[in-house]
């Protein structure tokens, strides 16, 4: 059963305690503290002269900024997740890096740089309250207007029109008695259970942080003999891999040692969500995957396994409050 994006974002939201953490906002003596921060996104979507479609989509705030992109043909082609964008004086100026999946071989770069206006903002009035503290000011949002769209994409020729780009700005102002605003960061891989083929009762799952995820394989766990393999899988050669133990749950004695590789071939465009209300703001995007795994017992025995898998990637903003 493939896992909805609502789905996904409820597992990256619920992983944001292992997730990267910039304070923005320290804590102070004073206890009256006043959280000011400006949120910039911005997507791009865009077929080429010679097939293949690419999407770049990014973000700026006073924690940081980042962008990414990947191309998408026959499959995906090109991806790239450390890149750069810069919203200035009513100018956007990002740059990724790309390389090829899954081998990962450098292949150029996505350049993108537009004027931008900013279209009639809303305001909403934030008055919170928990206990002896509270939380009162403003979130203000505006959608950006995109004009000399410029893009360049190593080795292939863009084209462009008028909905080509979309972006929006969302502005905190708010005064609280508890301080401490925070971004979290966070890019996890997730998959539900999957059956191996060939084998009775037996599953594995692939779960945790993208560039070492975890993954578990039981055997025989409505038996008389369960048995597990469990541990972190490490990126080698575009691949994740690891030599993990099989071990009987009753007794705990080794019976195998299992050879692992784990593949992702991305099935589609990234499923993106914006949510911002009062003290919070949330962008993240859901990448679905399919995971293909090789396992290998000590006797040379070849298992498969193929099911769904995302790559969740998250940026969310915190003020005091927000988390509940």
């Amino acid at each position: 059963m493939t896992s909805s994006p609502s789905r996904l974002l409820a597992v990256a939201t619920s992983a944001l305690a292992v997730a990267s953490v910039v304070v923005i906002a320290p804590a102070a003596a004073d206890p009256l503290q006043r959280i000011q921060s400006t949120v910039d996104d911005f997507s791009c979507a865009f077929a080429t002269e010679e097939g293949p479609t690419v999407y770049v989509f990014g973000d700026s705030s006073s924690a940081g900024s980042g962008s990414a992109a990947f191309v998408e043909g026959d499959g995906v082609l090109w991806e790239g997740w450390e890149g750069t964008a810069m919203f200035d004086e009513g100018n956007l100026v990002a740059s990724v890096d790309l390389s090829s999946v899954p081998d990962g071989t450098p292949q150029g770069s996505v350049r993108v740089s537009a004027r931008t206006e900013l279209g009639v903002a809303t305001v909403e009035q934030v008055r919170e309250r928990s206990g002896n503290t509270w939380t009162r000011g403003t979130i203000t949002r505006a959608d950006y207007a995109f004009a000399d769209v410029a893009i360049q994409v190593d080795g292939l020729t863009p084209i462009l029109d008028e909905a080509t780009c979309a972006g929006q700005r969302t502005v905190f102002d708010v005064r609280s008695t508890d301080p401490a605003a925070r971004v979290y960061r966070d890019a996890r891989l997730t998959s539900e259970p999957c059956a191996i083929e060939g084998v009775a009762d037996a599953e594995l799952l692939i779960s945790g942080p993208e560039r070492h995820p975890y993954l578990e394989i039981v055997i025989g766990a409505r038996g008389d003999d369960p048995r597990k393999a469990q541990g972190t899988l490490d990126r080698g050669s575009g691949a994740w891999q690891a030599a993990l133990p099989l071990v009987r749950l009753v007794t705990g004695e080794q019976v195998d040692v299992l050879q692992v590789r784990a593949d992702l071939i991305r099935t589609g465009a990234p499923a993106r969500e914006r949510l911002a209300q009062a003290g919070f703001a949330e962008s993240t995007w859901v990448v679905p995957y399919e995971a293909r795994y090789l396992v290998v017992t000590d006797d040379g025995t070849r298992l498969t396994a193929t099911c769904p898998a995302a790559v969740v990637r998250s940026h969310v903003w915190v003020s005091p409050h927000a988390a509940g």
